[in-house]
């Protein structure tokens, strides 16, 4: 017994053991993991050339302004709020951390995803190797999972950082777990609880790790104790808050909405056909999309119609059948209990939208089947006498990898852009909503074909009648056409289904500003800022309409809540300041002004309201000096140039006087000068 507990405490895959029957020699083991590490590599070497695309890259880079600063406030707003319903800080965090040295540049976000997804790969590895004590198991699982295709669209979409970097420290809490479980050390049990609760702060899929202890403690042959279930109260905890804090985002963005108009028998069947499906694209992963339509005739065809209501049969018979396996197949229900816990969250009985299924839901899933089949493959293999079999064995293993390789080098390619990613997914499910929807910006991103982005619009309401993404997104398009007719048509059309709805009321009170019927825009964005208190462009928007109109009290308290939502924004401090500057408060006004001024995009302007700001204040050298530095930026800006003539005529200086104003109406030969004798 001694010396079973000393071979325990002994255990690492970086060490021989003698259950292995290959890798004896260690320089060959290394080579495989070398090997592991390249292939993987190399499969998803096509991601590090995209860009980013319309679908959520947006949303959380693109414009995103919680990243775009990097200081100990803008991070304490990342830690302290949540972003479009999600508590996903750490991933903004890592985004910011990108934003400030990089800028936008893809390159740097792609090869970051692919280098947590190497780390998580050598995860991958160890943890099958502490669950199995093989390591050629360990290696054709990692070398499996790691090319598998389904794992494409967590690593090459930007915004999917969240798979990739909530996948590493919930890989880290079980291995720290078996690491506590095997040598009862605290330091293990205690970074296992860390790693956890650092797991569910980029995203929350990783909140079933507690039930994947239970599970982990079955298959390790640990009896069932109370004190086992005291030891994980810390984790419950854990899971209990961010639970509550998931449910919150989903219901204040009404992801929680039945958005199909869906039964509960009907979701019942669309989480037992999401099983189903995963399997078998685990086994063929063939015609991957971004995005799977519900099975309907009109969609996928008869026959996932007939696989869609024998779903729930053939869970049950496959229950049935693991559970007939527990005394001999405890690595079946183990694997089994693996997949299903980690894919619960996201087979919808509620369903938060449209789509069936999605490859990012796989990422951790798939472990448990890469195990169960790496090492049923290796009992099978052990068993064989015949030489040449075994050389066949090895061969089809090759093939295999290989094969999932170039298929995963080949979908890389298919996330290059926007246009590249929906009109793929437009080609493989044409009667997709959300593919015809993502297809139509695309098309106006790439080629400004308002015509045919028009018509996948109305082809993506048609197929969805209460899809009010592309009521939203039409709407938006006849505003930019100067349809305003139509956009308002569209938009009360959407409005009638989901009257309370913030993003469609913003979009008609948009369509109201910009015609000029003011006090409608004030109506439709107050309903949006009434439903969704965190709305900022609705504020921004409204404090415009009133300072067109001198409500400047009112104006100030939209800008002031819009302000409180997201200090870090430079529209609403650059409005904040132009507020306070007319209403002659002009410390408050410089202050404003030079907030948030390195992510403002255009900083000669703020430099020119500067100096305009230093002349009023008459503080002319600090205004001559920071109009100067417009000048060296952009010499053809006759107002600067005008603004300069001012200064110097205030101050008496007639030469520089002239100089000015003559660069001015060079420039500019209609510009006034209002200000000389």
């Amino acid at each position: 017994m001694a010396d079973k507990k000393k071979e325990i405490n002994n255990f690492s895959p970086l060490k021989n053991n003698k259950n292995s029957l290959l890798f004896q020699n260690s320089n060959l083991f290394y080579f495989f993991i070398f090997l592991l590490v390249l292939t993987t590599f190399i499969a998803f070497f096509p991601s590090l050339f995209n860009g980013f695309t319309n679908w959520d890259d947006d949303l959380y880079i693109l414009n995103n302004s919680r990243i775009k600063q990097l200081n100990l406030k803008s991070i304490f707003h990342i830690f302290t709020s949540t972003h479009y319903g999600g508590y996903e800080p750490l991933t903004e965090l890592f985004f910011a951390i990108e934003y400030h040295f990089f800028k936008l540049n893809p390159f740097i976000y792609h090869f970051n995803n692919l280098i947590l997804h190497l780390i998580n790969t050598l995860l991958v590895f160890w943890f099958v190797f502490l669950i199995s004590k093989k390591k050629e198991v360990s290696i054709l699982a990692a070398f499996l999972w790691s090319v598998h295709p389904l794992r494409v669209e967590s690593v090459a979409w930007a915004a999917e950082r969240k798979d990739v970097l909530f996948s590493l420290f919930f890989l880290l809490s079980i291995i720290s777990y078996i690491y506590y479980s095997e040598r009862k050390e605290w330091k293990f049990y205690l970074m296992s609880i860390a790693f956890y609760l650092i797991c569910l702060l980029p995203k929350a899929q990783g909140i079933m790790l507690p039930f994947v202890l239970i599970a982990i403690d079955y298959f390790l042959n640990k009896k069932f104790e109370i004190k086992s279930l005291i030891y994980k109260i810390p984790y419950f905890i854990i899971f209990a808050v961010f639970f509550i804090i998931m449910f919150t985002g989903e219901v204040k963005y009404n992801r929680m909405t039945d958005i199909a108009n869906l039964s509960l028998f009907k979701n019942f069947l669309y989480a037992n056909f999401g099983l189903i499906f995963y399997l078998l694209k685990f086994i063929f992963p063939l015609k991957l999309s971004a995005c799977y339509p519900l099975p309907n005739n009109h969609q996928w065809g008869a026959h996932m119609q007939i696989l869609l209501y024998s779903a729930p049969f053939i869970v049950v018979i496959s229950a049935v059948l693991i559970f007939m396996t527990r005394k001999s197949g405890k690595k079946i229900i183990f694997a089994s209990l693996f997949y299903i816990i980690n894919l619960i969250l996201v087979l919808q009985l509620k369903r938060t939208s449209t789509a069936v299924a999605a490859d990012r839901y796989t990422y951790i899933p798939y472990i448990g089947l890469v195990f169960l089949f790496s090492d049923s493959f290796f009992i099978y293999f052990n068993k064989q006498k015949d030489k040449f079999l075994k050389a066949i064995l090895i061969s089809l293993t090759v093939v295999i990898i290989l094969s999932l390789s170039v298929l995963t080098w080949q979908r890389t390619k298919v996330w290059k852009n926007s246009y590249t990613l929906w009109q793929d997914a437009v080609k493989k499910y044409p009667n997709t909503p959300l593919a015809n929807n993502n297809f139509a910006a695309s098309v106006i991103e790439k080629e400004g074909d308002y015509e045919l982005a028009i018509k996948h619009y109305k082809k993506a309401i048609e197929l969805e009648p209460v899809n009010y993404i592309a009521y939203t997104n039409l709407g938006a398009i006849y505003n930019n056409l100067g349809q305003s007719e139509n956009a308002v048509k569209i938009l009360k059309k959407g409005l009638e289904i989901y009257p309370d709805l913030p993003v469609l009321n913003y979009y008609l009170g948009l369509t109201y500003h910009n015609i000029n019927i003011l006090d409608s825009a004030l109506f439709y964005y107050n309903i949006a800022i009434k439903n969704q208190k965190d709305y900022i462009d609705a504020y921004i928007n409204s404090a415009e309409i009133l300072i067109s109109q001198k409500k400047y009290d009112e104006a100030l308290k939209y800008l002031s809540q819009a302000f409180t939502i997201n200090p870090n924004m430079p529209a609403v401090s650059i409005m904040l300041g132009d507020l306070y500057f007319a209403d002659g408060n002009y410390e408050k006004a410089e202050t404003f002004y030079n907030k948030n001024f390195e992510n403002q995009p255009d900083k000669n302007s703020i430099r020119y309201k500067l100096g305009v700001l230093f002349t009023e204040k008459k503080e002319y050298k600090r205004a001559i000096d920071v109009l100067n530095i417009v000048l060296d930026n952009d010499f053809t800006n006759a107002n600067v140039h005008l603004q300069l003539a001012k200064i110097y005529y205030q101050i008496g200086d007639k030469k520089n006087y002239e100089k000015y104003l003559n660069n001015a109406l060079k420039i500019d030969p209609n510009i006034k000068n209002t200000f000389s004798q």
